[in-house]
């Protein structure tokens, strides 16, 4: 089972590599079986390369610019839940937007993760300023 300091590590890792818009490295911290649902509930998004494929496009759409936390990262035996907020600017329009996020995932002993899920809709984006 991975620890606590094992799974903030992971956690913070992902947050930097999103807002490095780095979709390889992003997808490195996965196991090789992960599955992602962004946003919950949506088609699960299942291994390594197609979760690589998955944020690059996501990359591909949005630029995000900062990943703030917006209160402490709850860590559980195996897993962990973090609410975000993601301020970003569409590479379509150039609309800056934020949403806020809570993030749960779980965890392989080794620190890599197994599911991701993005807990987000509609009603939690706010457009912050449009060109």
């Amino acid at each position: 089972m991975a620890d606590a300091a094992t799974i903030r590590l992971a956690f913070e890792r992902y947050c930097g590599r999103l807002t490095a818009h780095d979709a390889s490295g992003i997808a490195a911290l996965y196991a090789v079986d992960a599955v992602v649902e962004d946003p919950a509930g949506s088609t699960p998004v299942v291994g390594r390369a197609a979760i690589e494929a998955f944020y690059d496009g996501a990359l591909g759409r949005v630029r995000p610019e900062k990943v703030e936390l917006t209160g402490p990262v709850r860590v559980l035996a195996t897993g962990i839940a973090a609410a975000a907020t993601l301020r970003s600017t569409s590479l379509r329009d150039g609309v800056r937007a934020q949403v806020d996020i809570i993030d749960v995932m779980t965890f392989a002993p080794d620190g890599l993760i197994t599911s991701m899920q993005a807990y987000w809709g509609p009603d939690n984006l706010t457009v912050l300023d449009a060109y």
